[in-house]
């Protein structure tokens, strides 16, 4: 009679780097993508489970569940914020590869609810405003930007004691509706170039 004889998989999944995209305020996407080591002469090969991976970004405390998904975004997220990130990998014989990253949220420049956003300028794309109730964009710190308010927004924008100003152009340029308030925007260059309607609250607005 002959003899067989299988060789068990105790080898970890092959190293892997994680990758990370899509920062955003209060967002990020961490993704993964490995292989089962191969067989040896003392050890065989599993291949990797269906459901091979999960995510953690608080350093492996609390992880996902294991997912088939090689990427994974969190959200709801703190702005400006470093996690420390986790990936665990496994084979179908139950092996577990761990590798670790950063990721960082962007800083948030400004606020519409309990939404952060990274510039003024997305957070006038976002506003959804209408002529009986403007939407209320909210500065959170000093700011060197140029913008643009489109045609059918309508934003009141709190300056919040902040200065908004810009090194190369015009700060904002306004084709929708648009209200200043609470603070200053004191730029080289024109503040406001309004090709529609602004009106100015309280502040300082100068060139």
């Amino acid at each position: 009679k002959s003899l067989q004889i299988t060789n068990i998989d105790k080898l970890q999944p092959e190293s892997f780097t994680p990758g990370v995209s899509g920062q955003y305020t209060q967002k990020f996407t961490i993704s993964a993508s490995t292989s089962d080591a191969a067989a040896t002469t003392l050890y065989g090969a599993s291949g990797m489970e269906t459901n091979a991976y999960r995510y953690s970004i608080d350093g492996g405390s609390t992880y996902t569940s294991w997912l088939s998904s090689k990427s994974h975004q969190f959200t709801g997220l703190s702005p400006g914020t470093t996690y420390n990130v986790r990936v665990q990998a496994r084979d179908k014989a139950g092996n577990i590869r761990t590798e670790s990253t950063t990721a960082t949220t962007l800083p948030a420049v400004a606020q519409i609810s309990t939404t952060y956003y990274a510039s003024v300028q997305d957070a006038f794309d976002a506003a959804k405003g209408t002529t009986t109730a403007y939407e209320d964009v909210t500065l959170l710190v000093d700011r060197d930007e140029s913008s643009t308010l489109a045609s059918g927004k309508y934003v009141d924008l709190n300056l919040n004691g902040k200065n908004l100003k810009s090194s190369t152009h015009t700060v904002i340029t306004n084709n929708g509706s648009l209200t200043l308030s609470n603070g200053k925007m004191q730029t080289t260059y024109t503040a406001v170039e309004n090709n529609n309607y602004c009106h100015i609250y309280s502040g300082n607005y100068s060139s």
